[in-house]
């Protein structure tokens, strides 16, 4: 059996890595729930059974949970969340934009920068590629 190095941390094994995968989308599923939830309440799509002591998902109680749930409040918690990470990656670009151009303001305008980085965003950054010049690839690359 390998040791791990004194002052470092072994590896975890690919069963808890699954496990931890797991678990974080068991999380992420519970979360978006809730507020699928909270949001039925609130747009007078409500049930009996939305009630303050919430049975976990898996439970027998958690099911009927799901059942009474209707189909708009889901989908409004789903592309809420998926709005929330747009934004996040958003506000990112423009943060890596403006550090990228504030180092190096005589290679390129701030607007060119500014559109080469939301134009990586755009086509899913696919993979570095060689840059024309300092503010990013070449166009048409």
């Amino acid at each position: 059996m390998a040791r791990a190095s004194p002052g470092r941390a072994s590896a975890p094994s690919t069963g808890s890595r699954r496990d931890l995968l797991a678990r974080s989308l068991g999380a992420h599923v519970e979360d978006e729930f809730l507020l699928a939830e909270t949001l039925a309440e609130r747009i007078g799509a409500g049930s009996p059974l939305f009630t303050g002591d919430r049975p976990p998902l898996g439970s027998t109680e958690g099911q009927l949970r799901r059942q009474a749930l209707g189909l708009y409040p889901r989908l409004l918690a789903a592309v809420g969340t998926t709005a929330v990470l747009l934004a996040a990656v958003g506000t990112t670009a423009v943060r890596v934009a403006v550090e990228h151009w504030c180092v190096r303001q005589d290679e390129a305008p701030f607007e060119e920068v500014f559109r080469s980085v939301f134009d990586h965003v755009a086509t899913g950054l696919p993979g570095p590629v060689e840059p024309a010049g300092p503010a990013g690839p070449a166009e048409g690359a």
